[in-house]
């Protein structure tokens, strides 16, 4: 017995876009491009073999993703 393979993972093609929203065509921007804010990385407070410890705090801030800035609490 032969067994079928699929090759498409079940993607019907015609109705991708039509479907739930599954497809949303991408537009550049219009905005300047800024640099992705990557914090320095923390030091360990205590290191015990495979064992890493950080002390880490939530704190208020805003964060602009789209237009507009939005309060955020983030670690």
């Amino acid at each position: 017995m032969t067994k079928k393979i699929y090759k498409d993972y079940f993607f019907d093609e015609k109705a991708f876009n039509t479907h739930d929203g599954g497809y949303v065509p991408l537009e550049r921007s219009n905005k300047e491009e800024k640099p992705l804010a990557i914090p320095p990385l923390l030091k360990a407070d205590k290191v015990n073999g495979n064992d890493i410890y950080y002390t880490v705090e939530a704190q208020e801030g805003e964060s602009q993703f789209l237009d507009g800035h939005k309060p955020n609490l983030g670690i």
